[in-house]
Order: structure tokens, then C-alpha cells, then sequence
């Protein structure tokens, strides 16, 4: 009888991620065919669409691939309000990098938005009212000034 000591034991922790020849893993990869059905969503229905890059399991250079692979578009800003904001196009229409950073510099997260204008650069329909308030004031001080 064979002792249970004597019984070949192999330890396997799952497949190991890797990535293809491209240079990207199949997580990566993923994220494309999700932002090609966003992208199909948004033309066909006016949908808008996001992928929070914060809690996907992602190889190290992933990050960097996508952004390789999506390219860059002609159009960026950058928000300062309680720490840095970018939106940044990529080659792709519709299709939007946006960053958020914290007071002290820290990410607070990473999206990717498929939309005509990504909800950071979208003013609040609440601060329309303030805004009109604002002008309407600074056309009676100015109309006053004149007279």
C-alpha cells in the first residue's frame, strides 16, 4: 500500500495571465470589444458608455497598450477643481480618456467614456440659473459704468 506521503503533489494557482503577440493580454483585449460595443450602442441608440479601468485585472502594460492601440485625437482639457482632471480624445470618434487626480497629486481613477463630450467637460443644468445670474449682473455693472 502506498503511503499518502508518496503521492505526487502538484500545486497549480490557475493559468497564468499572459498576453498575446500583439503585446496585449486577454483582458486587454476585452476592454476593445467592449468599447467596439459602446461604440455600436452610442451610433445605433445614442447611448453614452464607460469603463472604469480602476478595478479590472490588468497586466502591467495594458494600460499603456490601449493607449497605443486607441491612439490620440485632437482634442484634450484639463480641470483643475479639487486636484487635476483630463479628458483626453483618442483617435477613435466619441471615444474618451478621462483621468482624475486628487489635491495631492494621487489617481482617483481612470475612465474610458464613449460619448460626443465627456461628462467632465459637461456643464451641470443646475449651474445654468448661476451662470445667467452672473452675466445678467455683469451686464447692469457694465451698463452702469457707461451711463
Amino acid at each position: 500500500m502506498t503511503r499518502l506521503s508518496d503521492i505526487p503533489v502538484r500545486v497549480d494557482l490557475g493559468a497564468t495571465p499572459t498576453t498575446d503577440a500583439r503585446g496585449i493580454s486577454a483582458a486587454g483585449l476585452a476592454i476593445l470589444y467592449e468599447i467596439e460595443t459602446l461604440l455600436e450602442q452610442y451610433q445605433a441608440f445614442g447611448q453614452n458608455g464607460s469603463i472604469d479601468l480602476r478595478w479590472l485585472s490588468l497586466l502591467p502594460g495594458d494600460l499603456d497598450r490601449l493607449h497605443e492601440m486607441l491612439g490620440t485625437g485632437e482634442v484634450s482639457a484639463q480641470v483643475d477643481a479639487l486636484g487635476i482632471s483630463t479628458a483626453r480624445e483618442t483617435a477613435i470618434q466619441c471615444v474618451w480618456w478621462v483621468e482624475h487626480y486628487g489635491p495631492d497629486g494621487e489617481s482617483h481613477g481612470q475612465w474610458i467614456e464613449i460619448t460626443e463630450v465627456p461628462s467632465l467637460l459637461r456643464s451641470d443644468r443646475a449651474s445654468i440659473a448661476y451662470g445667467l445670474e452672473t452675466l445678467r449682473d455683469r451686464i447692469s455693472s457694465f451698463s452702469g459704468e457707461r451711463q
